[in-house]
């Protein structure tokens, strides 16, 4: 009867001694996330395995990206001990920010459970940040060429719609010169009387050298022909000279 009692003193007392060990072992159990790396498709966590784990170590992770703030979980079974292993996470399209989060097991010292791998990097910041600002430049410099282009077109539709008036007081009379013709053209240009003016019959063509004293526009040559047969031919140019 007393080994007996001894005995089951003595399991109870095992029993206790384990359970302590146990508990130590899981208060003294490290897992921590140390560092991250990036690939194309994957984004990879590095994590520390304390030497005082149980093994298999159950954990609960959650992570989250800069395009997406909801926490998306998941289990991970480790099965060593005082170790490193890559925890993966598929990359996320036009993702950059990808945060690691440690649920469970809490660790029980100063450790980090918290890790933010930054796969864009200030190179890719920078592209973005410099195509943002040429894209706009071209939207603000397409927005200009189209408001002069406007301008322009609406200044043009304004001379256009101006009254035309006679420039005949504008000519210069002392440099004015008609060629090949059989009358007095002064009279015929700068009288008050409607007399006609006749090119030559062995030379029918007028030449007529016209000089204004300031600057005009020409809108249209207006001629006026006396009743009868009449015969009026034009050349394809028609010179003008400053």
């Amino acid at each position: 009867m007393l080994v007996m009692i001894n005995f089951l003193l003595l399991y109870e007392v095992f029993i206790i001694v384990g359970q302590t060990n146990a508990f130590k072992q899981t208060k003294s159990c490290e897992t921590c996330i140390i560092d991250s790396f990036c690939t194309d498709d994957t984004i990879y966590f590095n994590i520390s395995i304390s030497n005082y784990c149980q093994i298999p170590l159950k954990t609960f992770f959650a992570y989250y990206t800069d395009v997406d703030s909801k926490l998306h979980y998941f289990n991970k079974i480790i099965n060593c001990i005082n170790c490193y292993i890559n925890i993966s996470i598929e990359s996320v399209h036009d993702a950059w920010d990808y945060t690691l989060r440690l649920e469970s097991p809490k660790p029980s010292k100063t450790c980090s459970t918290q890790h933010t791998a930054h796969c864009g990097g200030a190179v890719s910041y920078l592209i973005w940040f410099i195509t943002g600002v040429l894209s706009a430049l071209f939207i603000i410099l397409g927005i200009l060429l189209s408001c002069m282009k406007y301008e322009r077109n609406r200044k043009q539709s304004c001379s256009r719609n101006k009254k035309q008036t006679n420039l005949k007081p504008f000519i210069e009379e002392k440099d004015y010169m008609v060629l090949n013709t059989i009358d007095q053209w002064k009279n015929v240009i700068f009288g008050n009387e409607l007399n006609t003016l006749r090119s030559n019959i062995n030379n029918p063509e007028l030449i007529l050298h016209i000089t204004f004293s300031q600057f005009v526009n020409i809108y249209s040559i207006a001629i006026e022909a006396s009743e009868g047969e009449n015969k009026l031919f034009f050349d394809d140019f028609i010179a003008f000279s400053l």
